[in-house]
């Protein structure tokens, strides 16, 4: 099933891309 793995690739992607945005701004996103 490619969808799925597509689709679990893409929500390590988006896991992987929050940490990097988050780490530095962790101040902004706790308001």
């Amino acid at each position: 099933m490619p969808g799925v793995c597509k689709a679990f690739a893409n929500t390590l992607h988006t896991l992987w891309l929050a940490q990097r945005v988050r780490s530095p701004s962790l101040r902004s996103f706790s308001g």
